[in-house]
């Protein structure tokens, strides 16, 4: 019995290009090739460049190197750092954009092709090594002058993930990126968005159903199992793409039940209450008071909400978002008739529209007796 050589082989047997060629050598020998020297692939546009992954850093997008969505020819040689010695660091993960619960592992070279009418989709990065950096050198092609949108055969008019519930939104990387994970008994990720990308979306809801535009990938769409799930998934979206250094999950709660409050100016009083100092607020009483000059505040022939909100509301109070003040944030009526604005002395009563992310509203039956003099 020999104890000398390798368990595995031979260490000098590799895989490698010999005139255009893939060959598989041992030694001196060529045991196995596939002839690639008369093989033609065709393009109009072509860009090559270095990627580099830091170290852990996971779903980056490479966007075809801003070549466009119609890529029909893509090559990436993975370079390791010298330093990372274990073979089970050395390799990076891709996905399809429209696909991250399937991971696809590449060592040292990927070669992806199509034609003008089935085109390479977008994909993702990522690099598993916690301690080294990895460079990817990429060529990509594109066989015409196409400059349109990947089309997506799978959901038509963008991404849709079905049957969520807000608790399914995490953070990912800190003000890098947030996922989306199914709402299945063991959750697994289906949906990265990068906080860069959520920053320049329009983010809508309609009913149960939030969808995101505008964005490198298309747009996606989010349909919720209910519309509670939806106004809550809303406000936590909008609350990521608002306020840097976000942790979804180290919100507490994690779901917006609280009513915004108004901060009322001097002018407002609480009649038969001393317990109370100036100013006032909405979590203090139900009805409050204010008395006003029509000669004073009137500008023309009357007193606008304009003119209301700006003497009587100092600003708005909430816990997760910043909400605007403008004359459509009150309602006035003379006993039972709601009105546009003030044109004579009297009674009146400002009841508020006010309402938060995630439908939070102030309490219909808060409200100040207004009176003109």
């Amino acid at each position: 019995m020999s104890c000398g050589g390798n368990l595995f082989g031979p260490s000098s047997q590799f895989i490698k290009t010999n005139g255009g060629d893939l060959i598989a050598t041992e030694g001196a020998s060529t045991k196995e090739k596939m002839i690639l020297s008369d093989l033609r692939i065709p393009y109009k546009q072509i860009i090559k460049g270095r990627v580099v992954l830091k170290a852990g850093q996971s779903n980056y997008p490479l966007n075809h190197l801003g070549l466009g969505d119609n890529a029909t020819f893509l090559s990436l040689k993975v370079n390791y750092d010298p330093k990372s010695k274990f073979e089970f660091d050395n390799y990076i993960q891709w996905n399809y954009f429209d696909d991250f619960s399937k991971m696809y592992p590449v060592s040292n070279l990927l070669v992806l092709s199509g034609n003008s009418t089935n085109r390479i989709k977008q994909i993702y990065l990522s690099n598993p090594n916690p301690n080294y950096s990895v460079s990817i050198d990429a060529m990509i092609a594109v066989i015409d002058d196409n400059t349109s949108i990947f089309t997506d055969t799978v959901n038509q008019t963008g991404l849709s993930f079905n049957n969520l519930k807000y608790t399914d939104i995490k953070t990912h990387i800190v003000n890098e990126s947030i996922v989306i994970y199914s709402n299945d008994l063991i959750p697994v990720p289906i949906c990265y968005i990068t906080i860069e990308d959520l920053k320049k979306a329009t983010i809508t809801k309609n009913s149960k159903i939030i969808t995101i535009s505008d964005i490198s990938v298309g747009s996606i769409y989010l349909d919720f199992v209910d519309s509670e799930n939806a106004k809550q998934g809303f406000s936590i979206l909008q609350y990521v793409k608002n306020t840097p250094n976000a942790i979804i999950q180290e919100l507490n709660p994690v779901a917006d039940n609280t009513d915004p409050i108004i901060r009322f100016k001097n002018l407002v009083y609480l009649d038969g209450s001393p317990t109370y100092s100036q100013p006032y607020d909405t979590t203090m009483a139900t009805t409050f008071s204010a008395t006003m000059s029509f000669g004073i505040y009137a500008s023309g022939s009357n007193i606008s909400k304009d003119i209301l909100v700006s003497n009587l509301i100092d600003d708005i109070v909430d816990n997760r978002d910043n909400i605007s003040l403008n004359g459509n944030s009150i309602l006035i009526y003379d006993g039972i008739n709601e009105r546009e604005n003030i044109v004579a002395p009297g009674t009146y009563s400002i009841h508020f529209n006010i309402i938060d992310l995630a439908e939070n509203s102030v309490d219909s039956n808060k409200n100040i007796q207004l009176y003109i003099i």
